[in-house]
């Protein structure tokens, strides 16, 4: 039997009660865009779930937690490519992590895909009875009813978090209360640099949520203060506001005042992550304020870029421009977190293996970097 459905006129929340009335056995695969999320049921208990959201890879959790770093992952993600096996295996194998430390981790990652619906306002859906697979990397058996409430609870979380950080562009100054640990301290850093609250997100490598759960704790303790909210519409009628948003963008931008056309498409953005003609629109604007008026007053050549399939991934990317000049641009998070990686030794594989936001994402971007002068990219001898 298939149930099918849209999350507009069917909340989450009412899907997952209905397969659990049923008894079902199978997989409920729910679709934003291009996030695609698997919950999978036996007998109308959930038992596990997967995401193809980068964000939500088994690195990107080692790395917020602390379990692994960076040059670690990478030397283990490049041999998970020759090899072919489970991540986690590899790592408990090179005694960078405790087999018990991968359990939580895992049941960790597929309880937070799942509480991550709970903040879908739209998408399709679809249950098919089918058999369980074999092979998930983890077992749950989670109660519906828990799962609910603790999904509820998030959700009225989310509501009051968005009172005080209402949108991604909301930026923050240190407070007058000191931070209390390294976490709270590496925030406080970030935020003195002027980072926006979805850089600092993806600085930490956390879902919004998380990342926003602790900005609006370390704002409530006086550890930070907002400098900047932001755009601060928030959507009663999602698909409504959404088209006004689009419209108010685009007036803006054809008037020039591209702060305000930015700001419009990153709240389009904020309601949905994956919404395709926002994420054109804003890269393009965003590659127009990069781009300066005089190009020859930062000497940065202009070119096309590149093809991103092009870019060769053994290739080390270095700043072709000084520091100076690099921070007097207006970069978004995802160009200032590629940037911060360049070091002149990593190449470009290693570089583009933690994007939170997949490697495709990385190429394109560092694509649009070299047209515009900023890195160049040298092949490795």
């Amino acid at each position: 039997m298939a149930l099918t459905g849209d999350l507009r006129t069917l909340p989450f929340p009412e899907v997952i009660q209905l397969v659990a009335r049923m008894g079902g056995t199978g997989v409920l695969r729910v679709r934003r865009g291009q996030v695609e999320k698997a919950v999978y049921f036996r007998k109308g208990a959930i038992c596990s779930s997967s995401s193809n959201d980068p964000r939500e890879f088994l690195g990107q959790y080692l790395l917020r937690m602390g379990l692994v770093d960076e040059e670690h992952l990478f030397q283990a993600l490049l041999k998970q490519d020759q090899e072919h096996r489970p991540l986690g295996a590899i790592l408990i194998e090179l005694g960078l992590l405790a087999p018990d430390d991968l359990e939580k981790v895992l049941r960790q990652k597929a309880e937070e895909t799942i509480y991550d619906l709970f903040l879908w306002d739209e998408g399709e859906f679809v249950f098919h009875e089918e058999p369980i697979p074999e092979n998930l990397p983890v077992q749950l058996n989670l109660d519906v009813m828990g799962v609910l409430l603790e999904g509820a609870r998030r959700s009225d979380e989310w509501e009051r978090i968005r009172q005080v950080i209402p949108s991604p562009r909301t930026t923050f100054a240190p407070g007058p209360v000191p931070p209390a640990d390294v976490t709270e301290a590496r925030v406080v850093s970030l935020a003195a640099e002027g980072r926006t609250a979805a850089a600092i997100s993806f600085e930490l490598h956390c879902s919004d949520f998380d990342a926003f759960t602790l900005l609006a704790s370390l704002v409530q303790k006086q550890v930070l203060q907002v400098k900047s909210p932001g755009a601060a519409e928030r959507p009663g009628d999602t698909v409504g506001t959404v088209k006004k948003l689009l419209a108010k963008a685009k007036s803006a931008e054809l008037a020039g005042r591209l702060e305000e056309a930015e700001e419009a498409y990153e709240a389009v953005l904020l309601i949905n992550p994956v919404h395709v003609q926002a994420r054109k629109a804003l890269t393009a604007l965003r590659e127009r304020s990069l781009t300066p008026a005089d190009p020859s007053a930062f000497n940065i050549p202009p070119l096309s870029p590149r093809p991103a399939e092009t870019v060769p991934l053994d290739g080390v990317p270095r700043l072709a421009v000084d520091f100076s000049t690099v921070t007097r641009l207006e970069l978004s998070p995802e160009e200032g977190y590629l940037l911060s990686r360049i070091n002149g030794s990593w190449d470009v594989k290693s570089i583009v293996r933690l994007f939170p936001e997949g490697q495709a994402k990385a190429l394109e971007i560092l694509s649009q970097l070299e047209a515009k002068g900023l890195i160049r990219i040298d092949r490795q001898n």
